[in-house]
């Protein structure tokens, strides 16, 4: 049966990453994704987002650069079944619909870290709370104060209790755009971003995205045009976030890429397929690029 193998070992794995693909390429765009393959990842500050100490007068030294990072442990998930060959010989279709079963249970493992991650940022502490850079102890990484340039202000970016709609949205996108970095500078976010939502707010979502207009008095819909992207999460609910689409301090690290292994029994009865996957969300030490609404 060595050619029978061979050729479900091709149609299996386009078979497992079609479906893959299809169940996940939104969840995985809410995120910056990493494919370094390391077990625990640290993450320290880049892609512009500015952690500096005040410098005062004169240049500035090697003393008033704050470094400090974030560290994401890999998870590992895994998923076998098990076959009879001559069930397959009677059902050719039976392989690759266990390889479509096993992508699904993958997808949606994949979705549920991702859509876990994003909906514990209210509660997940901060990864410069309590540190050199003035953020208090205690302080999330979706907040109402959120101290900068060692606790000379506060911002926050948080909209408690909000519905999706034009008005929200566009306050949103005005937080990002007024958005101070850790030195007090003004990181001007906002001018792209991604607009992420759970199902509740799914239709609204789209309306901002697509229509032309943004009210009943007909006014020209410009906010909607600085969406880069629509992604829809259902395990989200009502909560709605707008990410920065450059600075987005939304991590999925992805150690290892999604992969099935088809093979047979040494005693030639069953086939065996085996689907791994090592992944786990994570955020930037910096909150700048979101504003979320738990609604």
């Amino acid at each position: 049966m060595a050619n029978n193998l061979a050729a479900l070992k091709t149609t299996g794995f386009e078979r497992f990453h079609e479906v893959l693909a299809q169940q996940t390429e939104g969840s995985a765009r809410a995120c910056r994704v990493i494919t370094t393959d390391t077990k625990n990842l640290d993450l320290g500050m880049s892609f512009g987002t500015g952690l500096y100490a005040a410098a005062g007068t004169g240049d500035l030294a090697a003393t008033d650069i704050i470094s400090d990072s974030a560290v994401l442990a890999s998870l590992n998930w895994e998923k076998k079944e098990r076959i009879r060959w001559q069930d397959q010989l009677d059902n050719p279709d039976l392989a690759m619909q266990r390889v479509a079963l096993m992508a699904n249970r993958g997808a949606a493992s994949l979705r549920n870290i991702v859509s876990t991650g994003i909906t514990g940022l209210f509660t997940l502490a901060h990864p410069l709370a309590g540190g050199p850079t003035g953020v208090l102890a205690g302080t999330k990484f979706i907040d109402a104060t959120i101290e900068f340039n060692a606790a000379a202000g506060t911002q926050s970016n948080l909209l408690a209790a909000s519905a999706l709609s034009y008005a929200t949205f566009a306050t949103a996108r005005q937080v990002l755009g007024q958005y101070f970095g850790q030195d007090g500078v003004v990181l001007g976010l906002g001018e792209n971003v991604r607009l992420v939502t759970g199902i509740t707010h799914q239709d609204v979502g789209r309306e901002i995205v697509q229509s032309s207009v943004s009210s009943a008095a007909m006014q020209s819909n410009v906010a909607g045009q600085a969406i880069d992207e629509l992604i829809v999460i259902p395990g989200l609910t009502s909560k709605w976030f707008v990410i920065d689409s450059t600075t987005n301090p939304l991590v999925l690290h992805v150690r290892k890429m999604p992969q099935i292994n088809i093979s047979e029994t040494t005693d030639g009865i069953f086939i065996e397929m085996t689907a791994t996957m090592t992944a786990t969300f994570g955020v930037m030490p910096s909150e700048a690029g979101i504003v979320g609404s738990n609604f």
